[in-house]
């Protein structure tokens, strides 16, 4: 109906929420188009995972598959 354009309507948006891994930046290295993060193993190895991302604004991503909670990651240090 032409009479209703412009005119504010009520609306109700849902969004689910989930629970998201979030690390900075930092955390990640790009190479040759896949992500890494350096997981530092229990007996203080270092081993670098490759890992899939999403933007999660600001200075930091999401982490989607590739590490678990728990998993210590290092800064800067997948080369």
């Amino acid at each position: 109906d032409a009479r209703q354009n412009g005119r504010p309507i009520p609306a109700k948006i849902e969004a689910d929420m989930h629970k998201a891994m979030l690390v900075p930046k930092a955390f990640v290295t790009t190479r040759y188009g896949l992500d890494y993060v350096t997981v530092v193993g229990k007996k203080g190895e270092a081993m670098q995972v490759p890992v899939q991302t999403a933007p999660a604004g600001g200075d930091r991503v999401e982490i989607l598959s590739g590490v678990q909670a728990g998993d210590v990651l290092a800064a800067g240090a997948a080369q």
